[in-house]
């Protein structure tokens, strides 16, 4: 198991559960002293992408939204010899104002990603009928292809790393659940998990 963080939003507590990545040679065992004793990733060959924003300009704001995302990255690296990432290779990027820069930032990183490759995204996304977007501080609900990141983009993103296991986690409410599931299905990547956090919602046109 990579990890279990229990994220607090108010009166409720989300429980993260995130499954073991093995060569698929390999399977789990159910011994416990040979699960803690064997090696699941490549600290050092591996990227953990956590991406976010809590503050909108033309959605609800998202409090608490930051220390979760915190917590999930101490969660996450090995500053106390405790997670499953070296702790430098856990990059936060919160706040964007522009999904341009990032998507620069994240071609590098997962280009430098080869054993694992793990984005987690919280935050508002945007639906359209053929795309979903992730939404940042300026995102705007009538221009979400020129103010916010296509799912599809980040996907295909995803594809061009060299990384062998490929996690992405979407934290955001949903009015088609069905239909962004649709969007992550993977087209020719092998050990790809894709993970939908958030249960869906009626629609009220927002993210």
């Amino acid at each position: 198991m990579i990890g279990m963080v229990y994220l607090s939003t108010g009166d409720r507590a989300h429980q993260l559960h995130a499954a073991r990545i093995l060569p698929s040679t390999q399977t789990a065992s159910r011994n416990p002293e040979s699960v803690s004793s064997r090696v699941v990733l490549e600290p050092a060959r591996s990227r953990a992408v956590l991406v976010g924003a809590d503050r909108y300009e033309e959605f609800p704001n998202l409090p608490g939204a930051m220390e979760q995302v915190l917590v999930l990255a101490r969660a996450l690296g090995q500053a106390q010899d405790s997670g499953p990432f070296d702790d430098a290779n856990v990059s936060i990027f919160w706040n964007q104002h522009s999904p341009e820069p990032l998507v620069r930032s994240l071609e590098d990183l997962f280009q430098r990603a080869e054993h694992t490759l793990l984005v987690h995204f919280t935050g508002h996304l945007l639906e359209t009928p053929n795309d979903a977007f992730l939404a940042f501080p300026n995102s705007r609900g009538d221009r979400p292809a020129a103010t916010a990141l296509s799912v599809r983009r980040l996907v295909s993103l995803m594809e061009d790393s060299p990384a062998r296991f490929k996690v992405l986690i979407l934290d955001a409410y949903l009015a088609d659940a069905d239909r962004v599931w649709s969007l992550l299905n993977p087209r020719s990547m092998r050990g790809y998990w894709s993970l939908l956090t958030a249960p869906p919602r009626a629609s009220s046109g927002r993210g």
